[in-house]
């Protein structure tokens, strides 16, 4: 391991020796890179990807992380960098010459055969297709790593009328003749040591710190594809909605390729759209909407109308400033109030109606408290009932003056109905019960 990467990457964590040299000694960098995929298909990564997913439940994360994680990176490889020829021209060229050919492939309309209609899933993925392709670059002189990558950017450029690109799937030898035909890497985009390791070191909840340019938003989706996996919900938060918008741009593509759903939340989107980004496996965000998102949900009334799901993990962006600056700004939600002066009026007079009532039952049992023997059981009973019915009643306070060591007794009878509601007889025909300590009022059904 290159000495510079100890300079570039930090973990902190709360245990001593490095939580960096723990990782690196584990080997599991090692394992990660022996993966090999270079022969597999994109609809094979795929498949192997949802082969962990379904092992994920019967084996621990740690067994399924190399794998996970080698998957990913090849995916990155694949979606970010030799998925570049088919956007931007490229200069490189070979690439640039076979880019040409394509086009003018396309534009001489010499594709079309008596199939109208080519751009159909079926004429693309039929032998007939590829014919027409080869036909089309007779005498070019291209070898046929050049025809290869030719007919792919055709296929993807056809494919995408009908298609999104994340669900066009291209064959092994695609990329291994686009490899061997760019030297240089122009259309390259490799996952560094200094992510993944990153990405391991997250997933172990540390904290990670790496450099500009280093790539945090690649290395965030090593943790949070393998949480995805086994069934978490996942939000990554960022610092803005530019960011959260940009991220989840990028790596759409490769989260969509495997298989796995994504999406952003942002300032202006609505409650219905909301609800809709928050079903994916990944949610790219910032603080301030999920925080604001959770508090508008605990207002709401009907479960029905909650747009967050499971709260599972989070994966921060610049942690530093959310959980320490951002920490001491507190959340307020401000508006009207809800209801008019009528309504408040009668819930008023339904609370003054409910405490009288109750007072009516506190009177009954305070005068069965003074014909009963403080010795028999009933008594304890009684002065349970009424400590949690009305613990400030002066019959109360007179017999626990008169007998105090009944007062125990009579306390724990109360702090178990407080606990659960199995005591009926305790219950029975109070309308509502105070917890004087913790100074709240539960209703019973009668309530």
């Amino acid at each position: 391991m290159k000495s510079s990467m100890n300079r570039k990457l930090s973990g902190h964590g709360w245990d001593k020796p490095s939580t960096l040299k723990k990782v690196m000694r584990s080997g599991v960098l090692d394992r990660i890179r022996g993966q090999n995929f270079s022969d597999f298909s994109d609809a094979d990564l795929r498949d192997a990807f949802r082969d962990l997913a379904l092992q994920e439940q019967l084996s621990s994360t740690a067994e399924s992380l190399p794998a996970v994680y080698g998957l990913l990176a090849e995916a990155i490889d694949r979606r970010l960098g030799a998925w570049r020829i088919f956007g931007a021209q490229l200069n490189e060229a070979i690439l640039a010459q076979c880019q040409a050919i394509a086009s003018q492939i396309l534009k001489s309309g010499a594709l079309l055969t008596q199939t109208k209609q080519y751009t159909e899933d079926e004429f693309l993925e039929s032998a007939g297709f590829a014919d027409s392709v080869t036909a089309s670059m007779a005498g070019m002189n291209l070898d046929r790593d050049e025809q290869i990558i030719i007919q792919t950017l055709i296929y993807v450029a056809e494919s995408a009328v009908t298609r999104y690109p994340p669900e066009i799937m291209l064959p092994a030898e695609f990329y291994q003749a686009l490899s061997r035909k760019d030297p240089g890497g122009v259309a390259s985009l490799h996952v560094t040591d200094e992510q993944i390791l990153a990405g391991i070191m997250m997933h172990q909840g540390n904290v990670v710190e790496l450099n500009s340019g280093e790539g945090k938003t690649i290395a965030a989706a090593f943790p949070a594809v393998l949480h995805a996996i086994s069934g978490s919900s996942v939000h990554i938060i960022t610092a803005n909605d530019y960011l959260a918008s940009r991220d989840c741009q990028l790596l759409q593509p490769v989260y969509q390729s495997l298989g796995l759903t994504v999406d952003v939340v942002l300032s202006y989107l609505s409650d219905e759209e909301r609800w809709d980004a928050y079903t994916k496996q990944v949610v790219y965000g910032t603080l301030r909407e999920f925080g604001f998102d959770f508090l508008r949900d605990n207002l709401k009334m009907s479960p029905d109308d909650l747009v967050q799901k499971k709260l599972n993990v989070a994966i921060v962006d610049e942690v530093d400033h959310a959980l320490i600056d951002e920490a001491s700004t507190p959340m307020i939600i401000g508006g009207t109030p809800t209801g008019t002066g009528r309504t408040l009026a009668r819930v008023r007079s339904s609370v003054r109606d409910l405490v009288a009532r109750q007072k009516v039952v506190a009177l009954g049992l305070a005068e069965q408290l003074d014909g009963v023997d403080c010795n028999a059981s009933d008594h304890h009973t009684l002065l349970a009932k009424l400590m949690l019915g009305q613990p400030d009643h002066p019959s109360l306070k007179q017999h626990l003056a008169d007998n105090p060591v009944q007062y125990k007794r009579a306390r724990r009878l109360a702090e178990q109905e407080q606990a659960d509601y199995t005591n009926s007889l305790l219950v029975t025909g109070l309308l509502y019960i105070i917890d004087q300590q913790d100074r709240f009022v539960t209703l019973t059904e009668a309530g």
